[in-house]
């Protein structure tokens, strides 16, 4: 179920000139960082995701306050790597 290219696809974030990196897995969370295949032309983001038992859904996405957001609970931010 925690696998990179479902939650990329199921949550539609793929974008040209960012890759999807460092999955990190926590209950029915994951969250994951987009690198910049080039900084000085794309940005990149910390998104989060939640499993609702059909598919993965995002639940936030971009460079500040992605968890707290996106409703992540305080207790799984340091398993997938939330800080804010």
């Amino acid at each position: 179920m925690c696998d990179l290219n479902l939650i990329i696809t199921q949550t539609e974030t793929a974008f040209e000139g960012i890759t999807p990196d460092q999955l990190l897995c926590a209950n029915d969370w994951s969250s994951w960082s987009g690198i910049p295949d080039d900084p000085l032309v794309t940005d990149g983001y910390f998104a989060v995701a939640q499993w609702n038992g059909i598919a993965w859904q995002l639940r936030n996405l971009g460079t500040a306050d992605v968890c707290a957001d996106g409703g992540v609970p305080a207790d799984l931010w340091p398993a997938l790597g939330c800080f804010e």
